[in-house]
């Protein structure tokens, strides 16, 4: 793996952790393990790059309920779910049977 992508790695494993402690040496360097195999890094970026047609689903399933349990967690803490949201609001408004609780 190359020198920029286990720096990218560890600046997401520290910069955007609530708690960077929280990863251990040994759990950043299975992450790094990890992405070192052949289209790792394409496959988180995908992730992101799908983005719209995901917003695009959920707006022509709008009107669907999800009909089995659902159970929906998130940091309170963090800026773009937590603070940004009431998620018990939200997640409400696609189950029916929702439990909810913020980490």
């Amino acid at each position: 793996m190359g020198a920029k992508r286990q720096l990218w790695l560890r600046h997401l494993f520290t910069d955007w952790y609530h708690d960077p402690q929280t990863m251990t040496p040994e759990d950043g360097a299975e992450y790094v393990r990890a992405h070192q195999q052949s289209g790792a890094v394409m496959g988180a970026c995908d992730e992101h790059r799908a983005g719209a047609e995901d917003v695009a689903q959920d707006q022509a399933d709008r009107k669907e309920r999800i009909e089995c349990p659902v159970l929906t967690l998130w940091g309170e803490s963090f800026d773009w779910v937590g603070k940004a949201f009431d998620m018990e609001k939200v997640r409400s408004g696609f189950a029916d049977d929702l439990r909810a609780a913020r980490l």
